[in-house]
């Protein structure tokens, strides 16, 4: 269930079907009215039961006509804006990195003012904004990114909240560490490590001893839904994640004393990638403070939910959707 203030607004989620707009979809889409704006080519499978509840508006995020006529009509309450380029590194053109996760971003936020319904906008940065520090990192710190998916989440945050200033829009930027769940795409380290035992495969990993925060996607999107019917707090950036720091050996470790198994991690196996950051710790006291929230699923708990998940999907969704995103 949702909270009552929610019920029955109109709801819009950019990138609604990656991962975590899919998951927020999932609690939302029975009692609200939910639009996804995405590309033509996104495949709709996390949401495949969904679908026949949600609109659908296809377009660039790039192109600004594309977002605005979605705005103008849908009007909605709410807007989640979750489209990315780069999250996976794999994804390293920079010229879409700079179109999507920049242009992308000023265009909705201007867009949105056509929105006469509109209460807030709810805007997916990135921890990568941060760069590399061995402190704990809280909102206020310099940001140095590394790598240029960082720079321009880093970019596109700074003038999210400066265009929406200027044009009376309340936002709030959520900074997620790192995240996981069911249906995650292949390549990030619990699927993959999941998948792999399920398959009797090899795990091929590096040393693993960066130092990592791994937040279980549901808490995650309860502090999504918290600030979405916050009266008080706005225009604010907030960390979030587990607040508990460990060497992602640890991570891995736990999610093979969970699967029956006579493989070993094979840590050292590949190398790190570059620009890799080892030790990112997020300070998470402003939106427990602020917000009220904590996660409230252990670690443990969304290992468990997430295995089991890929067991019963150990052969795809479908014939073979697991991998098709």
């Amino acid at each position: 269930m949702i909270q009552n203030t929610l019920a029955n607004k109109k709801i819009l989620v950019t990138g609604g079907y990656g991962f975590i707009g899919s998951h927020l979809i999932s609690r939302l889409y029975k009692e609200c009215e939910v639009a996804v704006f995405t590309r033509k080519t996104s495949n709709p499978w996390r949401l495949r039961n969904a679908l026949s509840q949600i609109h659908q508006f296809t377009g660039d995020i790039s192109n600004y006509s594309d977002i605005e006529n979605a705005i103008k009509q849908f009007q909605p309450h709410v807007i989640f804006h979750f489209a990315a380029y780069g999250v996976n590194s794999r994804n390293d053109n920079y010229l879409d990195a700079i179109r999507t996760n920049i242009e992308g971003t000023a265009n909705l936020i201007f867009s949105a003012q056509y929105s006469k319904n509109l209460e807030k906008i709810i805007n997916l940065g990135s921890s990568s904004e941060y760069g590399e520090t061995d402190e704990a990192i809280h909102e206020e710190m310099m940001l140095k990114p590394i790598d240029v998916y960082g720079s321009t989440k880093a970019s596109a945050t700074l003038i999210a909240h400066q265009l929406a200033a200027q044009l009376g829009i309340n936002i709030i930027t959520f900074r997620p560490f790192n995240l996981f769940g069911e249906s995650e795409e292949s390549h990030k380290l619990f699927s993959y490590v999941i998948q792999q035992i399920l398959q009797n495969k090899e795990v091929l990993l590096t040393p693993c001893d960066q130092l990592r925060d791994y937040c279980y996607i549901q808490n995650i999107i309860d502090a999504f839904l918290l600030v979405a019917v916050n009266p008080v707090v706005k225009n604010e950036i907030f960390n979030i994640g587990s607040g508990q720091v460990y060497p992602i050996k640890y991570f891995v470790d736990t999610i093979f004393s969970h699967m029956n198994t006579n493989l070993q991690p094979q840590y050292g196996a590949l190398k790190y990638r570059e620009n890799e950051r080892m030790t990112p710790q997020p300070n998470i006291s402003k939106v427990k403070n602020l917000l009220g929230w904590q996660p409230n699923i252990s670690l443990e708990e969304g290992i468990l939910r997430t295995i089991n998940w890929y067991r019963q999907n150990e052969y795809g969704i479908g014939g073979g959707l697991i991998n098709d995103h």
